[in-house]
């Protein structure tokens, strides 16, 4: 959900970003949200507050061997992720206390 939400915003975005290759773009929402949920798996079960910062991915993009990623795509992509925190807030938690990250999810 995560990523087809970031990608869904890169692609309405205007300029250069939203004229770059579909597939690309795909792909890159894919690293951005395997970025984020490897910040969001080092969270505190106690967490009160679950979002990410552009300075959180930039971190975790490093840690995986890549160059972070422009500003602007990565502006783009923290508000898309917190958006979707946002609107999960309460199961996001849950699976961060019960470390149930493997387990599938229920969407409906």
């Amino acid at each position: 959900m995560i990523a087809n939400t970031i990608y869904e915003d890169l692609l309405d975005s205007p300029g250069w970003i939203g004229q770059m290759n579909e597939e690309y773009l795909q792909e890159l929402s894919i690293r951005l949200t395997d970025a984020a949920i490897a910040t969001l798996k080092r969270k505190s079960p106690r967490a009160k507050q679950v979002r990410v910062t552009k300075e959180m991915l930039k971190h975790e993009i490093t840690k995986m061997g890549q160059q972070p990623y422009d500003d602007d795509i990565l502006d783009t992509a923290v508000s898309a992720i917190n958006a979707e925190l946002i609107s999960s807030q309460e199961e996001l938690r849950e699976v961060i206390r019960e470390k149930s990250w493997d387990e599938p999810a229920d969407m409906f």
